[in-house]
């Protein structure tokens, strides 16, 4: 009976909001759980994201909602100018997309060598790549691109990490590519936009993805192998079959134990 409420607690723990890793200080999150309007509140931190052109709540995201937005339709969440990397940091942010190209996370002005692009695809920033493989842009050199594609239309996890002179890429919890070193975190722009789904291109937000995104952080830190695969872990999406069953499971052992 205590191995039932054991395997129900652990079903229904994959639920709940997930927690930054300790040795990291997170210094924003968005979790997109809103449900209509056109503002997403920060679940750490003060700044508000504002979805612009076609970008909006639907539901279907990781962990609850998600934010929609094309590049067609100039969809992007805008946070300013305020919400900036440091120097190390780490940024995440989960993708749900069919396109093999794009910027789901970026503090970047097109043309100035500064900032940072986590992107899809071949999307002019000099890191190349193909179609639905993911860089993390930090200057130069560039972290090379992954060897998983992530334009398959399911929920994936994409984690960028500088170090201080290396940029490294992790999809779904596993290093995939870095940087040999170097790489300057070079001051953008004043009015550089941080934003999930484009880059700033001559002082104005830019739309350059197509697809879901959820789940957006950013930490002062350079997380490890470990927290990223910690992360990982308490964000994945459990299949509806599973929660289920992990539900009845609990409200099983619950009853049995009562």
């Amino acid at each position: 009976m205590r191995g039932t409420l054991l395997i129900g607690a652990a079903f229904s723990a994959a639920l709940l909001a997930f927690a930054a890793p300790a040795s990291a200080s997170l210094i924003a999150s968005y979790n997109f759980n809103e449900v209509s309007g056109s503002i997403a509140h920060p679940t750490v931190g003060a700044i508000d994201g504002t979805l612009v052109g076609d970008a909006s709540f639907v539901g279907g995201g990781v962990q609850g909602n998600a934010v929609s937005m094309t590049a067609d339709g100039n969809g992007l969440v805008d946070f300013g100018t305020s919400l900036m990397p440091s120097n190390p940091f780490s940024v995440q942010i989960w993708v749900n997309t069919t396109s093999g190209s794009g910027a789901p996370l970026s503090y970047h002005t097109a043309t100035v060598v500064a900032g940072f692009i986590l992107g899809i695809g071949d999307i002019g920033d000099g890191c190349g790549g193909t179609a639905g493989t993911v860089s993390f842009y930090v200057a130069y050199p560039c972290s090379g691109h992954s060897v998983t594609a992530v334009n398959d239309g399911e929920w994936h996890q994409l984690v960028g990490v500088f170090t201080g002179s290396q940029t490294l890429v992790y999809v779904d919890g596993t290093l995939e590519t870095g940087s040999p070193g170097g790489n300057p975190l070079n001051a953008a722009p004043a009015n550089t936009v941080f934003s999930a789904g484009g880059v700033t291109v001559a002082g104005v937000p830019k739309a350059s993805y197509n697809g879901l995104l959820d789940n957006l952080q950013l930490y002062d830190h350079a997380l490890s192998g470990t927290e990223v695969l910690e992360l990982y872990n308490s964000q994945v999406p459990v299949p509806a079959t599973l929660s289920l069953i992990g539900a009845g499971l609990l409200a099983l052992g619950l009853k049995r134990r009562a």
